[in-house]
């Protein structure tokens, strides 16, 4: 064998010795590029499920609220049709007693379930907090301590003597 050929087997047995090495950096390097990677994509799956979950409990909540507002709605014409009145008339602006009854009635039935006083508001034509509040009182509470004074409305002490006019 020639110089050269010796020179050159060397050279191939040498760089067999060094492949298996130099093969493994580049795995190593490959695998680390891979293992980013996937954690770069873990870190995204975890954040698009996390806005998933919150879709999803905003898509429960608001299934619920509608479930609770399909049962204002029947309970309304429920006691519309007890009391034989269209809802818009329910829901109008008059104030005569059978209206009064009817909307007290759905108030404190409506107030039972665990509706809030602005929900049954809304639900009795656009009512104040404050209404349906007065809706709700026991009739004891509710006495009309406003008394006519001429052409003014006095409010009057409960231990007061009655007004003579």
């Amino acid at each position: 064998m020639s110089y050269q050929q010796d020179l050159a087997k060397l050279h191939k047995e040498r760089m067999a010795r060094l492949w298996p090495v130099n093969n493994a950096d580049n795995t190593v390097q490959k695998l680390s590029e891979k293992v980013t990677r996937l954690k770069t994509e873990i870190a995204l799956l975890e954040a698009r499920r996390d806005r998933l979950e919150t879709t999803v409990k905003e898509l429960d909540r608001l299934q619920t609220e509608a479930r609770g507002e399909e049962r204002l709605i029947t309970l309304r014409e429920r006691i519309c049709q007890e009391h034989d009145m269209p809802v818009e008339v329910f829901c109008g602006p008059g104030h005569s007693q059978l209206i009064v009854i009817a909307r007290r009635q759905f108030a404190q039935e409506a107030r039972a379930m665990g509706v809030s006083h602005q929900r049954i508001g809304y639900h009795i034509g656009g009512r104040d907090h404050s209404t349906v509040i007065n809706y709700i009182k026991p009739k004891k509470q509710r006495s009309n301590s406003w008394k006519p004074a001429g052409k003014r409305y006095l409010r009057q002490s409960p231990d007061a003597e009655p007004m003579v006019g």
